[in-house]
């Protein structure tokens, strides 16, 4: 799976980059992009709702590029913030929610109990993919992994509306975009999971007896100078009371033999 995001990326650097380039030089900014994406998918989601679901198809095609371009153009451009990211998530939620809406209109209108069902389903498992990632990004961890993301439902939901003349195209797809980001969902939830389980205490031992030769060393020799060091203040106290000790002796001995002297010449 982290191949596959590999992959993604490599393919969406391709074909950004010749017109992140070109749109570096100019003064449009990467949230300007990103508005203008969502309001593609807005007026897709008209056409549907109007019939034209083939116009439509296309307009979900070029609008789901430019929401290839805008985080290329933030990168690039060095304007990427916490807000743009988040901004750009919030707005691939809406487009996604505005279109299987505009889908659902379509199939209300036909009284397709079967396109409703699906467009209903659609929406669920595509919001919950993205939530888990969330979720999981927020916890610290990076759910990249799962078989059917952003991309593939865009594409598939493209190839649906342009082919809806054949029969039940998009039903089709509708189907495969439910089952798919069921799927994917499951997939990102076990990844969760797994990293995020407790380790018994038996693997815990295996895993600090597999540390590299040269980190048990490091350790070895830290523990070996604590110890030196130890013995080290141990000897100095020691010596310290030894002396305090001598100190002590050798002014009594002197207070002693003051006062016998003292006696003496009284004596004499």
């Amino acid at each position: 799976m982290a191949k596959l995001s590999k992959v993604r990326k490599a393919l969406a650097y391709r074909f950004t980059e010749p017109v992140v380039r070109f749109l570096s030089r100019t003064p449009i900014t990467p949230s300007t992009i990103t508005w203008f994406g969502f309001l593609l998918t807005a007026g897709a989601a008209a056409l549907i709702i109007t019939e034209h679901l083939l116009v439509a198809g296309f307009v979900v095609l070029i609008a789901g590029y430019f929401d290839m371009l805008d985080g290329a153009l933030a990168r690039r451009t060095n304007q990427a913030t916490r807000f743009g990211a988040v901004l750009d998530s919030t707005l691939d939620r809406l487009s996604e929610a505005v279109l299987l809406l505009g889908i659902l209109v379509h199939y209300a209108g036909e009284q397709s109990i079967t396109g409703i069902l699906l467009v209903g389903a659609a929406l669920i498992g595509s919001l919950l993919v993205s939530y888990i990632r969330a979720r999981a990004e927020a916890l610290g961890l990076e759910c990249l992994v799962g078989l059917f993301t952003r991309t593939e439902r865009v594409i598939v939901l493209v190839l649906g509306l342009v082919l809806y003349q054949i029969d039940n195209a998009l039903i089709i797809a509708l189907a495969i975009i439910t089952a798919f980001s069921f799927f994917t969902a499951g997939q990102r939830l076990v990844y969760v999971w797994k990293q995020t389980k407790p380790t018994s205490h038996c693997e815990e031992r295996q895993r600090r007896s597999n540390l590299p030769k040269t980190r048990q060393k490091e350790a070895t020799t830290r523990l070996l100078r604590f110890a030196r060091n130890d013995r080290e203040n141990f000897i100095g106290s020691n010596l310290m009371c030894q002396c305090q000790v001598m100190r002590l002796c050798i002014y009594l001995a002197f207070y002693v033999i003051s006062k016998e002297m003292l006696i003496l010449d009284r004596r004499e």
